[in-house]
């Protein structure tokens, strides 16, 4: 968290200008939308290293397929189960998640990876410490190395 920190004042300082603004427009705003919001941006840069700029942009299409992950009210009661019960689900091969959802943030995944090993491009992040893992990661003999998937399942 120490080496998120200047991320999470950015964050913070457009959080700021957000509600700078609105208050010198005499806005009414609504406080969860934007704290909902903010923290997405939060998320999304800390844990996945992109900037979705929701507080911008509260139609962003992180922020979308975010919504869709959080509120299944089948997959949220299924998620709870999984926590008390894991090897049941395991046994069930009941999945909890959505395949497009997972789709998505696997892509997302995989992208932000190839992108940043092509271009050589480090972020105190998340997902920086996972490509670090995986670089450092070397596969006994007999498994394999780890691929972007594994670190979407991390």
């Amino acid at each position: 968290m120490k080496m998120m920190f200047q991320t999470l004042v950015d964050c913070g300082i457009e959080l700021g200008s957000i509600l700078g603004k609105s208050a010198s427009d005499e806005e009414i705003i609504e406080i969860k939308d934007i704290l909902v919001r903010y923290s997405t941006d939060v998320i999304s840069s800390c844990v996945f290293g992109i900037q979705c700029n929701c507080l911008k942009n509260p139609d962003a299409e992180f922020r979308q397929w975010g919504r869709k992950l959080l509120y299944r009210h089948l997959e949220t009661i299924l998620t709870v189960s999984a926590l008390i019960f894991p090897r049941l689900l395991s046994v069930l091969k009941v999945s909890t998640i959505d395949p497009s959802i997972s789709k998505y943030f696997r892509n997302m995944v995989k992208e932000t990876v190839n992108y940043r090993e092509k271009k050589n491009i480090t972020r105190n992040d998340f997902m920086h410490l996972l490509i670090q893992i995986k670089s450092k990661v070397k596969p006994e003999e007999g498994s394999k190395a780890l691929e972007h998937n594994d670190l979407a399942n991390l």
